[in-house]
């Protein structure tokens, strides 16, 4: 079984100043939470984005790790994804 950090993304629809957006993030712990936020695009799929997203805060998070998105799975309000570890540096 892949285990990993888990990744939750969000969509967060247009508004009057700024385009439709999915929001990335990872609570690392009780008192940090890392997020990073992808500009919808249209050219591609709902799904496409949403791992886009989550590849957009993979590459910003601080952790010193290898590995791939390894899993997605969603529900009616979220996309979730397993930052699937290779090993630490």
């Amino acid at each position: 079984m892949q285990t990993g950090p888990v990744i939750k993304t969000t969509y967060s629809g247009p508004t009057n100043i700024r385009d439709a957006i999915i929001i990335a993030s990872h609570r690392r712990d009780s008192e940090t939470l890392w997020r990073a936020i992808h500009v919808y695009d249209h050219n591609l799929s709902q799904d496409e984005n949403h791992r886009a997203a989550a590849e957009n805060l993979i590459q910003r998070w601080p952790l010193n790790a290898k590995g791939s998105v390894g899993a997605c799975g969603y529900d009616h309000k979220h996309h979730y994804f397993v930052f699937a570890l290779d090993a630490y540096n």
